[in-house]
This record gives structure tokens, C-alpha cells and sequence, in this order.
């Protein structure tokens, strides 16, 4: 029998879920990206508080890694117990359950296939 894989997605407080397609995504209102397979991900943000290029998310070492791209308005980073963790820009820090970039929460969630 074949090991089975986490087919990973960020899912948003409205319930929007979105496929993570590449382990290297960017996030933030209207994402620019020159890294080759790298996956888009634009979030809808009413209280305009995402920078255009706010985050990357990249999976590594078997964890996903958030890191601020100098966002105006921060991430930070959501342990199991729900303690948010802000980041220094540039410095990958592990996620927990989720994480928040400007005042947008996003929570990472998985299936086995």
C-alpha cells in the first residue's frame, strides 16, 4: 500500500479554501512574483490592510515557513494554542495552525490522499 500525501490548502474566516499547488507561494492583496513555479495567492482584504506582495509561504523539512516581505502592516504566525507570533521581515518562522498578514486570518489545513 502507498504512503499517503497532505494535499495542503489556506482557508480563510468565510470559508474561501484555496489548493496550495507549489511548495513556494505568495500572498498578499495582488502578489507579484519573478521565482519560477512559484503560486500567487491574492486574498480578498476589505480593511486594505495587506501590502500588494505581503508574504511568502514556503513548505520545507516537512513544515510550511512564513515569511513578511516588509509588509506595511506585519504577519504574524499562530501556534496550536492560538498565540500569535509576530515575524521580523526576511526571517522564515514556522507555522502552527495559521497564521495573519495585515488583519487577514488564514488558517492551513490538509487532506491525505
Amino acid at each position: 500500500m502507498a504512503a499517503k500525501q497532505a494535499k495542503w490548502r489556506v482557508e480563510l474566516a468565510d470559508g474561501t479554501a484555496i489548493e496550495l499547488t507549489s511548495p513556494l507561494a505568495v500572498i498578499g492583496r495582488n502578489p507579484d512574483s519573478s521565482t519560477p513555479g512559484e503560486q500567487r495567492i491574492a486574498l480578498p482584504d476589505v480593511g486594505r490592510t495587506l501590502s500588494k506582495t505581503h508574504a511568502r509561504l514556503s513548505y520545507d523539512d516537512g513544515a510550511w515557513r512564513l515569511t513578511d516581505l516588509n509588509s506595511t502592516n506585519g504577519s504574524r504566525v499562530l501556534d496550536r494554542a492560538g498565540v500569535a507570533t509576530p515575524l521580523r521581515p526576511g526571517e522564515p518562522v514556522v507555522v502552527g495552525v495559521g497564521f495573519i498578514v495585515g488583519e487577514v486570518g488564514v488558517r492551513l489545513a490538509y487532506e491525505l490522499i
